[in-house]
């Protein structure tokens, strides 16, 4: 089988890309480029959102388990005839 030379002398005039050619390649990377800044800023945005939630959350549960506590003391505390006077809203009530 006889093998064809592929390669054709290049003028040096015709090397190289177009104006053209790089305006639109660098089109498309710039694209490209937003579309991954806006994915990655949006990604980081919502890990943000979940991140103030949960903190919200564990600060809630935080202070539900205070209460409860506190809740818990008192009336333990008023069923033992020794209510607790620190935690009461109005501790005028006690005299």
């Amino acid at each position: 089988m006889q093998q064809h030379d592929t390669t054709r002398p290049v003028d040096p005039k015709e090397a190289g890309f177009t104006l053209s050619e790089v305006i639109v390649t660098v089109a498309i990377i710039g694209l490209l480029t937003l579309t991954v800044g806006f994915f990655f800023d949006s990604i980081s945005a919502a890990f943000g959102f979940g991140s103030d939630l949960s903190e919200s959350e564990r600060q809630a549960r935080e202070a539900m388990d205070r209460m409860a506590v506190n809740t818990v003391r008192n009336i333990l505390g008023v069923l033992d005839g020794q209510p607790n006077r620190d935690n009461a809203v109005n501790p005028e009530v006690f005299g």
